[in-house]
């Protein structure tokens, strides 16, 4: 931290509050446990019940949107003209 303190060309606690940004990102980055949905290792480490949660979640959005829809689609039918 001290390192970047340095090279900012800032105020002191406006500099103070970058490092402790930088170094925090970056110390977030090397312990991270969590990957993003769209990388394989998420895929690849997800357990049963997390899965079976994923799915039922799915399942349930595709009735809540069917359902939006209709409402939606019959809304516009029917006012009036």
């Amino acid at each position: 931290m001290q390192r970047e303190v340095e090279r900012a060309a800032l105020p002191t606690t406006l500099r103070v509050r970058i490092a402790i940004g930088i170094v925090s990102t970056q110390r977030r980055r090397q312990t991270r446990t969590h990957y993003p949905i769209w990388s394989e290792e998420y895929w690849e480490n997800l357990d049963d019940p997390t899965i079976n949660k994923l799915i039922n979640r799915f399942i349930v959005g595709l009735f809540v949107f069917k359902t939006i829809v209709v409402i939606v689609v019959a809304a516009y039918v029917t006012r009036p003209h």
